[in-house]
């Protein structure tokens, strides 16, 4: 078995070299301390005190969660046995309540409350775990088949990315809890899989998604809104897992993910291109929705009870060191480039509608199909330019119909920027909300460093506009056409490239979701002609002695629009973009077409691994640490 962290005894080019503990034979279990545990103490107090949401399943797992986390057991138990009136109420607790997104954190408390748990074993009563381990049973019994783990599956999704991670955290979950009870470990499922046959397939499958995602650009829904929800399971695995080479990679894995977003945050926001991120609040004010999550592993951002973040609070896991140091240095770590190829096409070789049990009575059966990814993850490139007052990012990809496309990676689209001050002011492209469903394949661009071309596709789906969002607390002059903005330690010029626009607010849009008038966050601009391309360049604000001279310099550079071209050069970053508008060719920069399939997964000063490969390479602070898989 392969170590999980490559940790080399000598120093390389001058750099240190990072070290981790290698995985033990027993899964230990020991809650952060310090500011960390205060952190994690304090959300639980509160969340056993005034449970989070009010009501349904959530309400009754956090109660307990909390409660017992805290010493209430009375408390705990009634929460475990109001879960079980609450899901016979709702037809036996199945997908018809969302059991899926509950029950690897009910299979979190009996691992950790339970007769053997690992933090206070015995804190639930026998009659509450035995009810605990029948809800999990009851969901698991029907639904589980070696089909969902098979090899060949690797790339199926179900429902959503988000979806299919909880619902097979749950199903670990499940059959972890239960392989350790006499009472269930002999029981069979329908295809005739044992239990402990069906969880050790499942611990092998999660060892492959890992191994598969790590050096492939990681989630589909990459910075999403619902980023939090496909982190929470690996948490389990960190804690609970009984296989150390998968609590060893599930850490690993997590400590990836983390290193990403500590190099795309801004003041604690998640910036960079996102996916799935919806028009309003996640489009307008908020970043990947992991920010809470970090606030317990970093005291940066704010404190929640979203039960999103009830595995990280009790988790034993916590970042290593050099990236909780790049949470609060980013900024030391001057000007950089993250570019990563990212799955999201989908796999055209197979039947178009597929499910893992083709039967319509199978609890888990999609009418529509499952999502099936192409695991070559061709055609797209989501780069990231990070400096310390701005974070740029944009998704290049080839001028694809909407159909290519997993849904899941073309809806909701955010290109854009992020720049340091109060509220994390931003600019980003984003077509008006519909009025009904979401946007799809909106936008194709071109991006080298703090220079974006970005244009509205034709193949796009429920898009009829192109518009700009700019931040209100962000100063605006225009002048020549173009739109300058000043901000704390930056300035951006934005120019719309053909015809005219119009300036819209934000208000009725924004906040149509929760009926009521609140004040604006920011105005749309709006060009008069939707496929006009648009031109971003953002730069340092002490690169230029002022205002006016980075103006001058913006209306110096050249622009020149052909047929079915548009040419850009910046004279700061010494390059060239051209984005073919009619969508006939890559974009090229410094006149090569782009390569949407680079053999680097991730590449960059910073992080670089080879698409496919073993290991992931972080260099930050004259340390080096090198990922395995």
């Amino acid at each position: 078995m392969k170590h999980l962290l490559l940790i080399l005894a000598c120093s390389l080019s001058g750099l240190s070299m990072c070290a981790a503990d290698a995985p033990l034979a027993k899964p230990p279990f020991t809650p952060a301390v310090g500011a960390q545990g205060q952190r994690r103490e304090e959300v639980m107090k509160e969340l056993a005190k005034n449970p989070y949401p009010k009501t349904g399943g959530w309400h009754f797992v956090g109660k307990a969660l909390a409660s017992y986390w805290v010493g209430k057991s009375a408390d705990g138990d009634a929460a475990i046995l109001a879960m079980k009136s609450q899901a016979e109420d709702a037809g036996g607790g199945g997908e018809e309540m969302g059991f899926h997104w509950k029950a690897f954190q009910i299979a979190r408390i009996v691992f950790l409350f339970g007769r053997e748990g690992v933090f206070a074993p015995g804190r639930m009563s026998p009659e509450a775990e035995k009810t605990a381990k029948e809800l999990l049973w009851a969901w698991l019994e029907p639904r589980g088949r070696a089909v969902l783990v098979e090899p060949s599956k690797d790339w199926w999704i179900w429902g959503s990315e988000n979806h299919h991670l909880q619902a097979w955290f749950s199903m670990w979950g499940a059959l972890s809890v239960l392989d350790r009870d006499p009472a269930y470990v002999g029981r069979i499922f329908a295809d005739g899989m044992t239990l402990p046959q069906l969880k050790k397939g499942c611990n092998e499958y999660f060892k492959r998604w890992i191994r598969n995602r790590a050096t492939r650009g990681l989630f589909v829904e990459c910075g999403s809104t619902y980023a939090k929800y496909s982190l929470s399971g690996f948490y389990n695995f960190v804690d609970f897992a009984d296989d150390p080479e998968l609590r060893g990679l599930a850490k690993q894995f997590l400590d990836l993910c983390w290193t990403q977003w500590a190099l795309e945050q801004i003041d604690g926001m998640r910036a960079g291109s996102r996916h799935r991120i919806y028009p309003g609040e996640g489009s307008e004010r908020q970043g990947a929705a992991t920010e809470t999550a970090a606030y317990h592993f970093g005291g940066i951002g704010k404190n929640s009870m979203h039960p999103s973040v009830w595995c990280a609070a009790t988790s034993s896991y916590t970042p290593p060191a050099l990236v909780q140091e790049i949470v609060h240095r980013r900024a030391e770590l001057g000007n950089y480039q993250i570019t990563s190829r990212q799955p999201g096409l989908l796999d055209a070789s197979s039947p178009a509608v597929e499910n893992f049990v083709e039967d319509p009575k199978y609890p888990m059966y999609q009418p529509g199909g499952i999502t099936k990814l192409d695991p070559a993850c061709p055609s797209m490139l989501r780069r990231t330019y990070a400096t310390p007052g701005f974070i740029l990012g944009a998704t290049m990809l080839p001028a694809l119909p909407f159909t290519a496309w997993a849904a899941i990676s073309s809806q909701n689209r955010w290109d854009g920027v992020l720049f340091t001050g109060k509220d994390s002011p931003r600019i980003f492209v984003q077509p008006k909300r519909p009025a009904k469903g979401s946007l799809y394949n909106t936008q194709w661009s071109v991006m080298d460093q703090g220079v974006l071309i970005i244009q509205r596709l034709k193949m796009s789906k429920a898009a009829n506009t192109s518009r700009i969002f700019f931040s209100q607390n962000l100063p605006r002059t225009e002048k020549n056409g173009w739109i300058f903005v000043e901000a704390q330690d930056a300035y951006a010029a934005v120019k719309v490239a053909e015809g005219g626009w119009k300036w819209e607010p934000d208000s009725a849009e924004y906040w149509r979701e929760v009926g009521k008038f609140k004040p604006r966050l920011g105005e749309w601009l709006a060009p008069e002609k939707e496929f006009a391309p648009i031109v971003f360049e953002v730069v340092p604000k002490k690169a230029f002695p002022g205002f006016a001279a980075f103006q001058n310099a913006i209306t110096s550079n050249r622009l020149t629009q052909g047929v079915g071209r548009l040419d850009y050069t910046s004279v700061f970053y010494k390059t060239t973009l051209t984005l073919f508008t009619d969508y006939k060719q890559p974009p090229l920069i410094g006149g090569k077409p782009v390569n949407f399939e680079t053999p680097m997964s991730f590449d960059g000063p910073v992080l670089q691994s080879e698409f496919g490969g073993a290991t992931v390479q972080l260099k930050a602070f004259g340390q080096k640490y090198i990922f395995s898989f």
